[in-house]
């Protein structure tokens, strides 16, 4: 695990509750990671200190969860979130437990979701704890529930699109009595809150192996449970996609999801997951599973205008730049891009490069000139306001991107021309 600031700062708060007399390790993830040579994300720490202890041996903390045991400490720069071993009992709301007992770190090992994510690390020694045969499954590169995967499950539902996500992000299969499990309790997924869904889906498809991802939610059922309308489109284009595929819109969404770069926004991957949706209904589907109303606005935009630069080459200059102008314009033709591959449109291609080529030559003030006319001018010339006025603004923009109107006399005579006050 890197010694960075971060981990000897986390290394100093296990020190302390160690010379307090309490057990104190690492545990979760960043044990998972460092085990496969990853970098570390968030250090969680896991103690039998109990909430009230942790509470009076640190200055600054935050308690998020007292009956859960869970404290946040802030030490140096950092806020580790510290949490007391525990075993939960019932989980009849299908996540959180009715009651938790704080017990030893073997029981709370037992209680987590799966043996990779079961680890605890001991900084001071630099020794594995490992009650769960989660160093194993990390070996044999599966995931496996702890224990009764039903049971896993049942406690909380959503570790069924978890299981997903961290399958797809190392590359490892399920486990196939885990696998069946999910299968067999992939409509208790509608049992959880659809924001928990929502930020799964997110991390799901903004990782890595995105295509591998949906792959998995159609095969153990989920995906029909929360996105269905993906299974019953047709592909953009007939073309270039094979006949002999059991869903021919899966094999282009999922060839589409893996086209994306590295770590791609919310709105790019869910557009991408939508791109065979008629926008009406992708609008629908965003406001349905709660994504916030940038992204919606993004991914609506997106899915809508998604083939808008087919013919790019062939546009009038006016036109171009007023389509350059576009806070989002970059990532649109990285869609657009990842869309002519996946259904491998070459010629449509070189519009792609084309429009980049003409956002890197035009300056600024090219794409963005102060327009000489706005409401007010056009009332000055003694014109009554009325929605004719947007019109008018539009085609001087256009015309001034073109370089057909220079000053404003010119936009004045042109107006009086076109639009007679009468």
């Amino acid at each position: 695990m890197e010694r960075n600031a971060e981990y000897l700062s986390a290394k100093a708060l296990v020190q302390k509750l160690v010379n307090h007399g309490y057990i104190s390790y690492f545990a979760g993830g960043c044990v998972r990671d460092h085990l496969l040579g990853l970098p570390t994300q968030d250090i969680d720490i896991a103690t039998n200190a109990s909430p009230s202890t942790i509470k009076s041996l640190f200055k600054k903390t935050i308690l998020v969860g007292e009956q859960f045991g869970v404290v946040i400490v802030q030490q140096d720069s950092f806020h580790f979130e510290v949490t007391t071993f525990r075993q939960d009992l019932d989980y009849k709301d299908g996540r959180h437990p009715e009651k938790v007992v704080f017990l030893t770190d073997k029981e709370d090992a037992s209680r987590r979701d799966f043996t990779i994510n079961g680890l605890f690390y001991n900084p001071l020694t630099e020794e594995i704890i490992d009650h769960v045969g989660g160093r194993k499954d990390l070996e044999l590169k599966i995931i496996r529930t702890i224990g009764s995967p039903e049971k896993r499950f049942q406690e909380d539902k959503l570790r069924m699109m978890r299981a997903v996500r961290f399958a797809a992000r190392f590359d490892f299969p399920i486990d196939p009595q885990t696998h069946r499990a999910i299968q067999n309790k992939a409509k208790d997924i509608h049992q959880v809150s659809k924001e928990r869904i929502r930020d799964e889906l997110c991390k799901m498809f903004t990782g890595n192996n995105r295509g591998t991802a949906l792959q998995l939610l159609n095969e153990t059922g989920l995906l029909n449970e929360i996105l269905p309308e993906t299974l019953t489109a047709s592909p953009l284009f007939s073309t270039n996609v094979p006949k002999n595929e059991n869903s021919s819109v899966l094999f282009v969404t999922r060839k589409l999801l893996d086209q994306l770069p590295d770590k791609p926004s919310n709105a790019l991957a869910i557009a991408s997951i939508l791109h065979t949706i008629p926008p009406p209904k992708v609008d629908h589907l965003c406001k349905k599973w709660l994504l916030p109303k940038k992204e919606t606005r993004l991914i609506s935009h997106y899915v809508s205008t998604q083939m808008c630069f087919t013919d790019a080459m062939l546009w009038r200059q006016g036109p171009l730049k007023k389509k350059l102008q576009s806070p989002s314009i970059l990532e649109e033709l990285i869609y657009f891009k990842a869309l002519c591959q996946t259904y491998n449109l070459r010629k449509e291609l070189e519009n792609h490069t084309f429009c980049l080529t003409k956002l890197d030559l035009y300056s600024h003030e090219e794409l963005h000139p102060s327009l000489f006319v706005t409401g007010k001018q056009l009332v000055a010339w003694g014109y009554e306001q009325s929605p004719l006025f947007s019109t008018i603004i539009k085609k001087l923009e256009i015309l001034q991107l073109e370089n057909h109107i220079t000053t404003l006399q010119e936009a004045k005579n042109y107006v009086e021309k076109h639009f007679p006050n009468h």
